[in-house]
């Protein structure tokens, strides 16, 4: 719903103009969803460190994806800018701040005029899980200064929600009732535009 919201108002040409990358893109499901918004799948552009996922995106879209496997700040992603960017659950896989830091770089020069970051990660550390590390609010606007960030807090922690989700309707309602609570929201969730022209709304909230 955030990331429908963002899209249609952060570009200003039809969906069948605009160029999407995704920065691990795991098994395209994403690309998929963008591609159901109307944007060719020539215009697809997905890139994964894992040969597994590429491979899954490959099958899930066609040939006429780009589909690479490779280091995003390294290899030739086929354009010198994309209309969109995805980004969802990367920067906490990433525990090296310079390499954050390239990374970030890397997408702000490919991102174009208007151009829109999609973006979901973790704001808490995971106690058991050392390879992940948090990308508070602070952290996104030190990486992305050049844009604008529309985020809001969604989500409750995987394992909870995992637990939830099998208890049927009562997980359902609990889910709904816990998820009220902003301090338990794991996910900062929605977009960063750069150099936005006109103001967004209808779910989308700029953070102060």
């Amino acid at each position: 719903e955030i990331y429908r919201s963002l899209v249609s108002r952060a570009n200003s040409v039809s969906m069948d103009a605009i160029h999407v990358l995704d920065i691990g893109c795991g098994e395209g499901e994403e690309l998929k969803w963008m591609g159901s918004l109307g944007v060719p799948v020539s215009h697809l552009v997905g890139v994964d460190l894992r040969q597994d996922a590429t491979e899954a995106t490959r099958e899930r879209l066609g040939n006429q994806a780009k589909v690479v496997c490779g280091d995003a700040c390294k290899i030739d992603l086929g354009r010198s800018s994309f209309d969109v960017i995805i980004c969802n659950i990367v920067f906490s896989s990433i525990l090296d701040h310079n390499a954050r830091m390239a990374l970030a770089n890397r997408i702000t020069a490919l991102l174009g005029d208007r151009g829109l970051l999609l973006w979901t990660d973790f704001v808490f550390n995971n106690p058991s899980n050392r390879d992940v590390r948090k990308v508070p609010l602070r952290e996104v606007r030190l990486l992305f200064p050049a844009l604008t960030p529309y985020l809001q807090r969604r989500h409750l922690a995987p394992p909870l929600g995992r637990t939830l989700s099998r208890l049927g309707k009562v997980g359902g309602w609990g889910y709904a009732t816990l998820n009220c609570i902003p301090w338990l929201r794991t996910h900062l969730v929605g977009g960063l535009i750069k150099m936005p022209t006109t103001p967004l709304t209808a779910g989308a909230t700029k953070c102060e």
